[in-house]
């Protein structure tokens, strides 16, 4: 478990900037020291609601088109670098445990305002009180200690495609990262962006040493 001190470390919230907009992230594979994916990374976004209402919560990382499967560049970074992604949310309290747990998302239909071109991106919509909240932010399939954790065991993703390709599924490979944006609606707000720094215990082991792998994971 991460230790209490690591969760209270960080930037603190009563100094708040005046509306949260959006949150650029990636998150990492890790390798173990002969170059064998063992995992990926998970973020921590810390964020505070000032009044009780409606929060939302985009995500936008998936880049392949649901239809022809081309590669997409939806963030605009020239490369195609993306996951599944999965969101748990908790309460910060500053001593993060299962108790905390608020809600969970993997996919989500219909919520394409922030870009988003398929239902692989995660969104959370929910009537939250005024607080302070953590936002873990990993890869599919994420379980709930290894959000808590910020150790995700799945092997699957980052994935990557490449940008002149014809479709992801003819050029899909293993990659070090994938990128994210998180986007709330105006009642949060954030210290600078929130996110925490990973604990010193969790290095990227042999990074930049992925080898290629299939599209092996079926779109659903």
């Amino acid at each position: 478990m991460i230790k209490k001190a690591l969760l209270t470390a960080g930037l603190c919230l009563t100094a708040l900037s005046a509306a949260a907009e959006s949150v650029d992230g990636q998150i990492y594979a890790r390798y173990d020291a002969t170059g064998s994916q063992t995992g990926s990374t998970v973020d921590h976004i810390r964020f505070a609601v000032g009044a009780d209402g409606i929060v939302k919560i985009d995500i936008l990382s998936w880049e392949s088109d649901p239809i022809t499967d081309a590669p997409t560049d939806v963030n605009g970074d020239g490369e195609i670098a993306f996951l599944d992604t999965y969101l748990y949310l908790f309460r910060d309290d500053g001593s993060l445990d299962s108790s905390d747990y608020i809600a969970h998302n993997d996919d989500s239909d219909g919520t394409y305002a922030d870009g988003s071109i398929w239902r692989t991106d995660s969104y959370l919509e929910l009537n939250l009180t005024a607080g302070n909240y953590l936002l873990a932010i990993g890869a599919y399939d994420l379980g709930m200690d290894e959000a808590i954790q910020r150790e995700n065991r799945d092997v699957f993703y980052p994935i990557r495609c490449d940008i002149a390709g014809p479709d992801c599924t003819s050029t899909a490979n293993a990659s070090g990262h994938g990128d994210y944006r998180v986007s709330f609606s105006s009642n949060v707000s954030l210290a600078e962006d929130g996110k925490l720094p990973e604990p010193a215990g969790l290095g990227l082991l042999g990074f930049g040493l992925a080898g290629f792998a299939l599209w092996r994971r079926k779109k659903a």
